[in-house]
């Protein structure tokens, strides 16, 4: 719009200077195919004819530069597939050309037109014709079709009239018959498509409720979506996310439940790193846990300071008679080993007199020997078994002074305790000495 202000100003002061504006407009005005709301000259004549005659130029510009032979350049679509004859190639379907347009008869009152073009793949030229008869396209020299043709009247597509047909249904009662029976076939194979385009029409007849439910199911889908898209930014809002996600699906749910019943198995690193990490987060003036953490601190703690001293005393007393304890044990433990080596000899002296026996088999000793060496052989026997019970009972003696001391000290009674050492010592050294 600016452009043509400025031109306008240029034209009136070159007219109001006397330059010949006729040569001007000539040159920088074209023709337009519209003359509404263009510029036009002062010395514009009406009685010329518009502008575009004025200007002495076609509307088309340069499609119209052969009119005088009577052809029209258009561009020109390629109706089917074809190959060119000049180069052999394909040339598909919808391939849009620069054509020369003429008319070259009629069929009726319906014209008929010849386009010529030229390949572009090569320097051949290919002329094709209209064929309103037929409604199809003819080629005429350069192309070769593909033959892909189909009834139309199966391939539902407007079937030419055929005056001989329409004369014979006139004219003829049988052949009339024979189309009627046709029609009646088909009428009954398009029935079910009928009755689905009924049902289809009464079904779409109240657009306003139609409109109206489909507005409701949009309605609460937009709600759902809205709420999971809040779930889903509340999620990446806790995890500090920048991600798209993508729709829940089971197997999601079932992977997520699956990773958080079975986990990985700790080694011993990382439950020793997990530990250390608990103790340095673990308040260090907890009450409860100074508490828990040693009981004598917590008896200790509710006397005076020398109740406090005389309760430490004790301990120190009753873990070192807990040393003699374990020392006496020692002691019990060999005792016991002792009394085992004896029943140990028991049964060897068993085995020796059934050796002696068998000796005594052997030589065929007289009775008299036989008894004496039966006799003393039964009085060691004897006395070994006595000293072997007089052990025995002394061990459990001493084991049961030892539970006993070990009572008593556990109840925090030392003067019992120490008692019980004593008499435990005495009948240690007795045993030793025996």
């Amino acid at each position: 719009m600016e452009a043509i202000l400025k031109l306008q100003i240029l034209i009136d002061r070159l007219y109001c200077s006397g330059f010949d504006i006729c040569l001007l407009t000539a040159e920088v005005i074209l023709g337009e195919r519209k003359g509404t709301n263009k510029y036009y000259p002062p010395d514009y004549d009406p009685r010329k004819g518009g502008l575009n005659k004025w200007q002495g130029v076609h509307a088309l510009r340069e499609r119209a530069r052969k009119l005088h032979m009577g052809i029209l350049i258009i561009r020109f679509e390629m109706p089917f597939n074809v190959w060119c004859e000049g180069c052999e190639n394909h040339i598909g379907m919808g391939v849009r050309y620069n054509a020369e347009k003429t008319k070259v008869g009629n069929f009726y009152s319906t014209p008929i037109f010849q386009f010529r073009m030229k390949c572009h793949l090569c320097d051949n030229y290919f002329e094709i014709r209209t064929d309103p008869k037929n409604f199809d396209y003819e080629i005429i020299s350069g192309l070769r079709r593909q033959e892909k043709r189909w009834d139309m009247s199966q391939n539902d597509q407007v079937v030419p009239v055929d005056r001989e047909t329409s004369n014979k249904l006139s004219t003829d009662a049988m052949y009339k018959l024979e189309h009627s029976e046709l029609d009646h076939e088909k009428l009954k194979s398009a029935l079910p498509q009928l009755d689905q385009l009924e049902t289809f029409q009464k079904r779409w007849k109240d657009d306003f409720a139609l409109n109206q439910e489909l507005r409701n199911v949009f309605r609460t889908r937009k709600k759902e979506i809205n709420n999971e898209k809040a779930v889903d930014n509340a999620l990446l809002k806790k995890s500090s996310l920048d991600i798209e996600l993508v729709k829940e699906t089971e197997s999601d749910r079932k992977l997520a439940s699956m990773m958080t019943s079975y986990r990985t198995v700790s080694t011993g690193r990382e439950k020793h790193v997990a530990k250390l990490l608990e103790i340095e987060k673990r308040d260090i003036f907890d009450k409860e846990k100074a508490s828990n953490s040693s009981d004598m601190s917590l008896i200790i703690g509710k006397f005076e300071k020398p109740q406090q001293i005389q309760k430490l005393e004790q301990c120190v007393l009753v873990s070192r008679n807990r040393e003699k304890i374990s020392k006496l044990d020692q002691q019990l433990d060999k005792c016991v080993q002792a009394i085992k080596g004896a029943v140990r000899c028991r049964g060897i002296v068993d085995t020796n007199i059934g050796k002696n026996e068998d000796i005594i088999a052997r030589n065929s000793l007289s009775e008299s020997d036989e008894r004496s060496l039966f006799y003393s052989e039964l009085y060691d026997k004897n006395s070994r078994n006595d000293d072997v019970e007089q052990r025995q009972m002394q061990a459990d003696k001493s084991a049961g002074s030892v539970a006993l001391l070990s009572t008593e000290c556990e109840s925090n009674t030392l003067s019992g305790g120490l008692d019980m050492l004593q008499s435990y010592a005495t009948a240690s050294s007795e045993s030793s000495s025996d």
